[in-house]
């Protein structure tokens, strides 16, 4: 018995072809942009002189200073994305000159014995 397209089939959004309507590249607020409230947030907390970051280096700090490096680990792991963020991975297409034309081999080296070339 043939069924037919499941809910989540049938209300994916389809490119239309038209002016009007329908998904557009680059359409859309983009992602990771703060909305009004999480953005009124982080001014309020920023304009007051504490960041939820400067608690984090605090506390680590403070456990660092009392119980030692063991101890403070697991805040500077906490810490550490937003002081030291991972660099990008880039893939390189084209072509380097490092000035090197020709290379001569002076001898050649065998089992037996050494030769010129």
């Amino acid at each position: 018995m043939k069924q037919g397209p499941s809910q989540t089939e049938k209300h994916k959004k389809k490119p239309v072809r038209g002016k009007n309507g329908g998904v557009r590249p680059g359409s859309g607020r983009k992602q990771g942009t703060l909305n009004t409230k999480t953005r009124a947030i982080a001014e309020k907390s920023a304009e007051a002189g504490i960041t939820p970051l400067e608690i984090m280096i605090e506390a680590m700090q403070g456990v660092y200073n009392e119980e030692g490096a063991i101890k403070a680990f697991p805040y500077a792991k906490e810490v550490a994305p937003y002081m030291h963020p991972k660099l990008a991975s880039t893939l390189f297409k084209g072509e380097v000159d490092i000035g090197i034309r020709e290379i001569r081999i002076a001898h050649v080296y065998t089992k037996d014995k050494v030769g010129d070339a």
